[in-house]
C-alpha cells in the first residue's frame, strides 16, 4: 500500500504547475464572466450578489477548463505564444460548456459555450481576456517544468 501512496504524491508533485495554471484560469474566468455580465446587463444596476454569482460561475468553469488545457501554456518562443493564444481561445468556451452542462444538461452545453463566446464580442471582456492571457502565459513560463527529451535523464516514478 505505501507504493500506491508514493505514486499519488509523485503525480501531485509532477502536476503541481497544472493546478497553479488552473487557479489562474479560475481567476480569469471570474474576471471575464463578470465583465460579460456587466456588458449584457448594462441597462440596469447590478448588486454585489449578482456579480458574485457570475464570478462563481467563472471560477467553477475556469478551474477545470484551465486544468485540462494547462498544457498549452508556458511554452517558450513564438510558437509558445501562438499555442497559448489558441488555448486561451478555447478555455472560456470549454468552461461555458462545462457550466452549462452542470446547470442544464443537454442544451446547456451548447448555450453555455455560445454565451462564453461573447468574450470576444464585447470590448471590455476581450480586454480582460487578453490581459489574463498575457499574465497566465508569462507566469506559466516560470512555473512549468522544463521538458526532458532525453530518456536517460528522466527520473523513475
Amino acid at each position: 500500500m505505501p507504493e500506491n501512496n508514493d505514486r499519488q504524491v509523485c503525480w501531485l508533485k509532477r502536476n503541481a504547475w497544472r493546478f497553479v495554471i488552473a487557479i489562474e484560469c479560475a481567476g480569469a474566468g471570474a474576471a471575464v464572466s463578470t465583465a460579460i455580465a456587466t456588458m449584457l446587463l448594462e441597462s440596469r444596476a447590478m448588486n454585489w450578489a449578482e456579480l458574485a454569482f457570475f464570478a462563481a460561475i467563472g471560477v467553477a468553469g475556469g478551474f477545470p477548463a484551465g486544468f485540462v488545457l494547462s498544457g498549452g501554456f508556458g511554452r517558450s518562443g513564438q510558437d509558445g505564444w501562438i499555442l497559448a493564444t489558441a488555448t486561451a481561445f478555447f478555455c472560456p468556451i470549454l468552461a461555458g460548456a462545462l457550466i452549462g452542462t452542470l446547470i442544464f444538461p443537454g442544451i446547456g452545453t451548447v448555450v453555455g459555450g455560445a454565451i462564453s463566446f461573447r468574450t470576444y464580442t464585447f470590448p471590455l471582456s476581450f480586454a480582460v481576456w487578453l490581459a489574463c492571457l498575457v499574465l497566465i502565459q508569462l507566469h506559466a513560463r516560470q512555473v512549468r517544468p522544463p521538458r526532458i527529451t532525453d530518456p536517460t535523464k528522466r527520473q523513475a516514478p
